[in-house]
């Protein structure tokens, strides 16, 4: 057999319970829903029709939120200056939209102050907070960012500035003094939910503000394009109150009512397609972080609050811009971190590093290597003072910001979750320490893990099994992401029928597979082009595939996206 050189990793076999529990569903369905954690019918209709009235929860449960909205309706009252402080990826600048609306339709007086990734670096930073001291800034109201900068908090409480922490990132040892903190993982906290991301505790935070202010009820959802954005963006779980808050997200935000993100979608849009998550996360986000990464975040956040529809495709074509430059520099970058990364492939972790890599592409990198290698990767560049700054990214089991924190003597600023980090180290000799301490606590905690790259597996299939009605069934677990990822077959028993080449460059294979039960089935194997000869007519063929609808001029059918193939020689 020849493949691609990963390892096909079959999930075991649900035990015939699980059909007992879902008796009207397919059998491929019932299978899916049970891997899933559900255990019953009544679990399966939580799951496949979220709620808003039940799944979505009491602002109010947080323990500081009366705190925190008690003040700022305070703040607002008086005419303090307010000032939300947010991040300058997806997620910050979803969460900094939801906040400044919200505020301003309070009638505050709010501002949005957003760090420069490369100049200020991840959270807080203390040049900033002493300039909202000396422009008499009463309040911030933090977004994606806060839980780490205690040093940062402490300043502003000197200049009489009172800080609202909303959060979702690794907790460090010792909270900051903040006036107030809202996260879903603080020891004590009675919020249900645990894996809410930084917009969505801010979308809480607007949720009890317009209770509080007698805002119209239910007008608040129109903030949930924001959020399905921030959740997908972030790789927010997607279960429980997130799954809802994504598909009543999705619902506004093919519909929204922002004329910056309506022109941005517009230019990304395939004809009358209704988004969905992987809308959000292969074509709108991307634009989003591309502002942060190649220039500054407030070109996204302008765009996202543009009042006139001139304006919008003015920020639109910035934000495309952004975007395209920011994808040939990673390709780049990419290039010369694979052959580093080469050399390091029988370690437990890799780290590299490059001269002049913008550590707003850090992340990116680390992202692509994982994916040749499965393992933690940490990308940085190193400009020329001998500073290194750049990302992290790990696999399941890893907790790459704990593992930062084990390397925390040479490292002089970091934060981040158990899946991705950013980082600051100075001088050659402290990298050079904190490479050997990161591998070697890597070594010691993936010993026993097989670290082959692989494609993990849910169910096998038959090419006449897949029709337009299961297909249909099975899109009923969307929207996916972490926590519910799209579901992945194994086509066995199946040989080709056509092949041909598709693309502008041919790089793409289209390829028809059949079976001896009358099965046929068109899959699309993007970046597959190259295997076109070994797809020969006839030959008997695995592939790994994911399934969804093709809708081509008004004719509606299954097909398979490539994941990994096996010719039978």
């Amino acid at each position: 057999m020849k493949g691609m050189g990963k390892r096909w990793k079959m999930m075991e076999p649900v035990p015939a319970e699980a059909f007992e529990a879902f008796p009207e569903q397919p059998r491929l369905l019932a299978s899916l829903l049970w891997r899933r954690g559900l255990r019953t019918a009544e679990d399966a209709e939580r799951f496949l029709r979220p709620s808003w009235e039940r799944d979505v929860h009491d602002p109010f449960l947080f323990n500081d939120m009366q705190k925190a909205v008690d003040r700022l309706m305070t703040a607002i009252k008086n005419g303090e200056k307010i000032v939300v402080h947010g991040d300058y990826d997806a997620d910050g600048v979803s969460g900094s939209v939801i906040l400044h609306a919200t505020l301003k339709t309070l009638g505050a007086d709010v501002s949005v102050y957003l760090p420069h990734r490369e100049k200020d670096g991840y959270g807080m930073n203390a040049p900033a907070i002493e300039k909202m001291g000396a422009d008499g800034v009463k309040m911030i109201i933090t977004c994606d960012c806060g839980i780490s900068s205690g040093k940062e908090i402490a300043l502003a409480n000197t200049f009489g500035i009172d800080t609202i922490i909303t959060d979702h990132h690794t907790l460090p040892p010792e909270l900051p003094p903040a006036y107030a903190i809202l996260h879903p993982l603080r020891e004590g906290e009675n919020y249900p939910f645990r894996h809410l991301t930084g917009g969505g505790v801010a979308f809480k935070l607007c949720q009890a503000l317009w209770k509080e202010g007698n805002l119209p009820a239910g007008h608040e959802k129109w903030l949930l394009d924001m959020v399905s954005i921030s959740t997908v963006a972030d790789m927010g779980k997607l279960i429980g109150e997130n799954r809802a808050l994504v598909q009543y997200g999705l619902l506004v935000l093919n519909k929204t009512k922002r004329l910056g993100l309506k022109t941005l979608i517009d230019g990304v849009k395939r004809g009358d397609e209704s988004l969905d998550a992987q809308s959000i996360g292969f074509r709108i986000a991307p634009r989003i972080n591309a502002a942060g990464r190649m220039e500054h975040a407030d070109a996204a956040f302008a765009l996202l609050t543009a009042e006139t529809e001139s304006d919008a495709a003015l920020k639109a074509e910035v934000l495309h811009g952004h975007n395209k430059d920011r994808q040939g520099a990673t390709e780049k970058i990419v290039i010369e971190a694979r052959l580093l990364a080469d050399h390091q492939s029988t370690n437990s972790a890799i780290v590299v590093a490059g001269e002049g890599w913008p550590a707003a592409l850090c992340g990116l990198v680390a992202s692509r290597l994982v994916d040749d290698h499965y393992r933690p990767v940490i990308a940085v560049g190193k400009d020329e003072n001998g500073k290194y700054v750049g990302s992290g990214r790990s696999i399941p089991g890893f907790d790459v910001t704990g593992a930062l924190r084990a390397c925390a003597e040479h490292i002089v600023k970091f934060g981040g979750h158990p899946a991705a980090c950013g980082l600051t180290i100075q001088g050659e000799e402290n990298f050079a320490a904190f490479k050997k301490a990161f591998v070697a606590h890597a070594d010691t905690l993936l010993k026993d893990t097989d670290l082959t790259p692989s494609v993990e597996i849910e169910e096998e299939a038959a090419v006449h099994e897949i029709t337009q009605g299961l297909v249909e069934q099975i899109r009923q677990l969307e929207p996916y992401g972490e926590g519910n990822p799209r579901p992945r077959f194994l086509l066995r028993g199946a040989r080709v029928a056509t092949t041909r080449l598709v693309g502008a460059d041919g790089r793409h294979l289209q390829m028809t597979v059949a079976d001896d039960h009358g099965g046929r089935l068109k899959l699309i194997g993007f970046g597959f082009g190259e295997r076109v000869e070994e797809c020969a007519p006839g030959r008997a063929v695995q592939a790994v595939v994911e399934l969804d609808l093709n809708e081509w001029n008004g004719r509606v059918e299954p097909q398979g996206r490539l994941i990994d193939l096996k010719i039978e020689s």
